[in-house]
């Protein structure tokens, strides 16, 4: 319903009366959502902080609410805890990626989203994701002034992809 600091006193509540770890670690992970939710990126960042080993959803959340805030350097740190076979991995990759838009060659960068492009799809989001990752290489090509190669890029585009039609723009 969007009443964030009600559903943290009861969640906060909640955790504090478990002393199952995996019951814990649950509740834990909904104080995080709660946290971002809601806009409280601070908090967010210290119940991150405070896990030994962070699982792949938190540290994807966190990192790309960093990145929505700019904080660039941060989200960085984060994302690269992602597990490769995390069901985050492409997503935490594409944003990487974009981190290093103002950093990297053109060269440089197509080969980042190649790169993602060839990672396996493993979430329903991942298809939209591996599609952009082939945007962003008609992109830089064409950017370049390498018109054969934009060609080439988009001829991997599946044409019933919902980015189709900005690619054929």
């Amino acid at each position: 319903l969007g009443d964030y600091k009600t559903a943290k006193e009861y969640y906060s509540k909640l955790y504090e009366s478990l002393d199952d770890a995996t019951e814990k670690k649950k509740v834990g992970l909904r104080l995080f959502d709660i946290d971002l939710l809601s806009g409280d990126i601070e908090s967010a960042k210290k119940r991150y902080e405070s896990y030994q080993k962070p699982v792949s959803i938190i540290s994807y959340g966190l990192g790309k609410a960093l990145f929505d805030r700019g904080e660039e350097e941060v989200a960085q740190s984060v994302l690269l805890k992602v597990a490769p076979d995390s069901e985050f991995y492409l997503a935490s990759r594409y944003i990487l990626a974009a981190i290093e838009m103002d950093r990297k060659k053109p060269s440089e960068l197509s080969k980042l989203f190649k790169e993602i492009e060839g990672l396996p799809i493993i979430s329903v989001e991942d298809h939209a994701i591996h599609d952009l990752a082939i945007l962003a290489q008609m992109r830089i090509f064409s950017d370049a002034g390498r018109l054969d190669l934009a060609q080439n890029a988009l001829s991997r585009l599946n044409t019933h992809s919902a980015y189709y039609a900005t690619a054929i723009y």
